[in-house]
């Protein structure tokens, strides 16, 4: 098929791995819908090795975006997708993508879906009402993967969709 509508499914995360070989029933459904559906694992990503997987650190709404973008173009290179006709979609980090993405560059994307996503990340080191606010991700993890509130701050807000997301 050539010059399909698509649907970018971003796995939420990240640092855990994405798709696998096996069904799918989200993606198999979109896809009898007629969607190309690309499940990337984009840096960050568990299960492709280390070099991967720390490629992702502190890279929210930068090159892990990219990897996004990467892989919609080179599937609208190759006649697969049509480029207008593209949608993000995802939960948790898969949300925060869909939002940076909307944000960030408005007129690559047609739409999208975000279910349970971030759009504050400086919120999610403030968080004190969920059971998210007692983890040991938030304790030691969040700082070296995502950012230090303190020392990371600029970049942070640089890539939360939430102040950005009218410019």
């Amino acid at each position: 098929a050539k010059n399909l509508p698509l649907i970018v499914l971003v796995h939420g995360g990240t640092n855990v791995r994405g798709t696998h070989w096996q069904w799918n029933p989200e993606a198999a459904y979109l896809a009898a819908l007629g969607y190309a559906v690309l499940e990337p694992d984009y840096r960050g990503s568990t299960g492709w090795g280390m070099k991967l997987y720390q490629a992702g650190w502190k890279q929210w709404g930068r090159a892990m975006q990219d990897d996004l973008d990467d892989g919609m173009d080179d599937l609208a290179r190759q006649g697969i997708v049509d480029a207008r006709r593209a949608c993000i979609m995802g939960a948790s980090y898969g949300g925060y993508a869909v939002m940076e993405g909307l944000a960030r560059d408005p007129d690559r994307w047609r739409c999208g879906v975000n279910y349970v996503g971030v759009t504050d990340i400086l919120l999610m080191n403030d968080v004190t009402w969920s059971d998210f606010a007692n983890s040991d991700y938030l304790k030691y993890g969040l700082k070296e993967l995502v950012g230090d509130p303190d020392k990371d701050a600029d970049m942070l807000k640089a890539a939360s969709p939430l102040l950005h997301a009218s410019s």
